[in-house]
């Protein structure tokens, strides 16, 4: 089992792409940031967005530490990669790809600066996630009632709601043996 367990961990680091677009958590995590790129205008996605710290938005709020080295070290493999691109990191595919981008606004004579909507093509293609993903009414259903907080505080500490729950009941215990305690007083 050790050697398994092993295994199991080197692949957890060893992600494609398409390996973290079909991760439960991880794959939500994107599609919430796909969605944030492309929806600025929405103030939820505007707060999540201007939260980050990373240049890539491959950060907090939509990621732990340890979840964006993750993406930002899986292969990136879309259908547009080439047998040059194969071993590329989801890092470099979109840094290459944003150079590409402005190189190509400048030639156009648009100087204009590029705002997360203008560079969400460029995560879709990297992630192979599209917009009929981030437009289907099961996603966005989710992301209303639950949210990025609620799954970021599940998958960072599972038994804390447990901590809540057992700190309520003791704080209830304590305040009614004070409450009896004034009685006798």
């Amino acid at each position: 089992m050790t050697g398994h367990q092993k295994s199991s961990n080197s692949a957890s680091t060893m992600k494609t792409a398409a390996n973290l677009r079909g991760d439960p958590i991880l794959g939500y995590k994107l599609k919430i940031l796909l969605f944030d790129l492309r929806n600025v205008q929405n103030p939820d996605s505007e707060r999540r967005i201007l939260a980050t710290t990373d240049e890539l938005y491959i950060s907090g709020p939509y990621f732990t530490v340890e979840e964006a080295a993750c993406v930002k070290k899986a292969t990136a493999c879309d259908d547009e990669s080439t047998t040059s691109h194969e071993d590329q990191t989801v890092e470099d595919a979109i840094q290459a790809r944003l150079i590409n981008f402005f190189e190509a606004r400048k030639a156009s004579g648009d100087m204009r600066p590029c705002g997360p909507h203008d560079m969400s093509p460029v995560y879709e293609s990297v992630f192979g996630i599209t917009l009929a993903e981030l437009n289907n009414e099961r996603f966005q259903s989710r992301l209303r009632r639950q949210g990025l907080s609620t799954l970021a505080s599940v998958s960072a500490k599972p038994h804390d709601n447990d901590k809540k729950a057992q700190g309520r009941n003791s704080g209830k215990n304590a305040k009614g043996s004070s409450e009896k305690g004034r009685k006798v007083r």
